[in-house]
C-alpha cells in the first residue's frame, strides 16, 4: 500500500492552488498534512531551492555528506517561483501528475 493510500491523501486542485498562491503559508490543515508527507525524507526524495548568482535553482538532496545535485539548468528569479516549482515536482512524485492547467509549474524536472 502506498503512502497516498495509507494516509488517504487526495490530489485536490484547491490544495495545489492554495500552495501556489502562498507557499510560505499559513496553510489549511489538509495542505499542512500533505506538505508534511511531501517534505518527509522517509516518504519522498528531498527537493530544495538554493540561491545562486543567477537566481534560485532546485537541487536534490541525497544524504548527509553527499554533494547537491542540480535537477536542471533552469533558474528562478524569486524564491516564490522556486518553491512553487519544487512543490509541483513533489506533487507529481506523489500523485503522478500535476493539475493539467497548472500553467508553467508542470514539475517536469527529473529527480536526481
Amino acid at each position: 500500500m502506498s503512502v497516498v493510500e495509507q494516509l488517504d491523501l487526495r490530489p485536490r486542485r484547491e490544495l495545489f492552488d492554495e500552495f501556489m498562491r502562498n507557499p510560505g503559508g499559513p496553510h489549511c490543515p489538509e495542505l499542512a498534512r500533505l506538505l508534511k508527507v511531501m517534505r518527509s525524507r522517509t516518504t519522498m526524495p528531498w527537493v530544495a531551492a538554493i540561491e545562486c548568482p543567477a537566481g534560485y535553482r532546485l537541487v536534490g538532496l541525497s544524504g548527509r555528506g553527499r554533494p547537491l545535485e542540480f535537477l536542471s539548468d533552469e533558474s528562478f528569479a524569486s524564491l516564490h517561483e522556486a518553491e512553487t516549482a519544487a512543490f509541483a515536482i513533489r506533487w507529481r512524485q506523489l500523485f503522478g501528475q500535476v493539475p493539467p492547467d497548472a500553467g508553467s509549474c508542470q514539475g517536469t524536472m527529473h529527480q536526481a
